[in-house]
């Protein structure tokens, strides 16, 4: 299973490297795809940000017609427009969207809630489900 591994753009490296490594100990057969690197590999051929929401969120392999990305896995409660975008879409496909807490722990996500649309580095709330 695939899954993308939503951290924000200004985020290290070292801690992108961390929370993929902790959430891959927490899971067998799951592998977690950095946003960043993912981005680097694949946006430019894509090549808008509306392209590249729908690339995450259903984008399929042409010849297994298995999606690109099982599940979605943020790893911030604010998160930019970008990811919101993905984060909607994936909800509306019935795609499972998850949180990965500061406290390590993981909740599923029931919605994306615009705070500020001038803010498109912060300006996006993930809501937990209940």
């Amino acid at each position: 299973m695939k899954v993308f591994l939503a951290c924000p753009r200004a985020m290290d490296e070292d801690m992108v490297e961390r929370l993929k490594v902790e959430l891959t100990d927490m899971f067998t057969d799951v592998v977690f795809l950095p946003s960043h690197t993912e981005f680097q590999k694949h946006f430019a051929a894509i090549g808008s940000w509306d392209g590249w929401a729908a690339h995450v969120s259903g984008g399929q392999d042409y010849l297994t017609r298995q999606d690109y990305y099982q599940s979605i896995m943020c790893v911030s409660e604010t998160v930019g427009k970008s990811t919101a975008q993905i984060v909607e879409r994936s909800l509306t496909r019935g795609k499972s969207v998850f949180l990965y807490d500061e406290n390590k722990s993981i909740k599923l996500v029931a919605a994306i809630e615009e705070v500020d649309s001038e803010n498109w580095a912060n300006g996006w709330k993930i809501i937990p489900a209940s």
